[in-house]
């Protein structure tokens, strides 16, 4: 009897559960210095990290931010120790800037650049 009790309780609370699923944001961005391929950014609202790479969901770490006034998405890509070396902001109108503040290792040279381009929402499936 208590078996079954157990059983009638879990498949209730199987009843009631509810699947967890985050909305994924897609944006392919085309830039001016590299027309040939695009770059995808996937970001999560379940608090995943953002990825920025040549395919959907996979790539850099970044994080994103949305402004609420402007309209405008910000994101902030991470080299592999977790420093800030890409900001993308795009517009709520797909115009975007693409700015890289590298620094060449072992000797410390500063190579920055800007770039801009086109962004565009797509489905995710």
């Amino acid at each position: 009897m208590k078996l079954f009790i157990v059983l009638a309780g879990m498949i209730c609370g199987l009843a009631h559960a509810r699947i967890a699923s985050a909305e994924i944001t897609v944006f392919a961005c085309h830039f001016a210095a590299s027309q040939a391929a695009a770059t995808f950014i996937t970001i999560y609202d379940d608090g995943s990290p953002s990825r920025i790479g040549v395919e959907v969901g996979v790539g850099s770490k970044a994080q994103a931010y949305f402004d609420r006034p402007t309209g405008a998405t910000v994101v902030v890509e991470f080299n592999g120790a977790g420093i800030p070396d890409t900001l993308t902001t795009i517009n709520r109108d797909g115009k975007a800037v693409h700015s890289r503040h590298l620094l060449a290792v072992p000797d410390g040279l500063f190579v920055p650049s800007q770039t801009v381009g086109q962004c565009d929402r797509r489905a995710v499936r």
